[in-house]
């Protein structure tokens, strides 16, 4: 019965006993001018679902706004701090035959030492100095596996023995980002301050930067 009814709705009114209660309307003109009515008189329990029916129905005809997620959808998630990223390609290879499966085992990384904390912890202690955070040793720990992955990255390492400090900060910038990328699932809270906070992100990429440069070896 609502497939009947059109999208120019006119102004409608019922009275009497259970007006607007249990018993209530919709109309609708067409382009003919023909008046579609829809009136029903029922319980409590199936003057709601009226209501369910017909809101789901008239969603269907109300314009879409394809500029912006719906503001429940905005509160639950943050599209903007979301990405996506290739981590690994091509075919895996399974030899024949019989084998055991051995457990899973965790990654060979090693936990940072404490003298490799050090000059991270005093990174992050700068960090609530100055801008008055709350940054706490699990950050230290997100900041270290950075160090890391900085360290590891032979594309870095390169652009940092052929360039000038200046240059090499534009590729060390990067491959920073690219890194934060994979501490949105275990450090959500450190990434969004990042990325939310252009000073901030500055100011610690400059002192990851220095510790970078420091921890380099001499050369000659």
């Amino acid at each position: 019965m609502l497939e009947l009814l059109h999208d120019d709705l006119v102004a409608c009114h019922v009275s009497g006993d259970g007006a607007r209660g249990l018993v209530g309307a919709w109309a609708t003109r067409h382009p003919d001018g023909r008046i579609a009515v829809l009136a029903w008189n029922g319980t409590l329990d199936q003057f709601t679902t009226v209501l369910a029916v017909f809101g789901r129905y008239l969603l269907r005809k109300l314009p879409a706004d394809g500029e912006k997620l719906p503001y429940e959808v905005q509160q639950a998630i943050d599209m903007a701090s979301y990405g996506v990223r290739r981590t690994s390609s091509g075919g895996i290879e399974l030899g024949r035959g019989k084998a055991e499966l051995s457990p899973m085992a965790p990654k060979d990384v090693l936990a940072p030492t404490v003298e490799q904390l050090e000059p991270l912890s005093a990174i992050i202690h700068e960090l609530n100095e100055r801008f008055g955070t709350d940054l706490t040793e699990a950050d230290t720990l997100t900041v270290a596996q950075l160090v890391e992955g900085l360290a590891t990255n032979e594309a870095l390492a390169s652009s940092v023995q052929v360039n000038t400090p200046e240059n090499a900060r534009l590729t060390f910038e990067h491959v920073v980002q690219d890194l934060l990328q994979g501490t949105i699932d275990s450090n959500f809270k450190f990434y969004k301050r990042i990325a939310d906070d252009r000073s901030f992100a500055e100011f610690f990429i400059g002192r990851l930067f220095d510790q970078y440069l420091r921890s380099r070896p001499k050369v000659g």
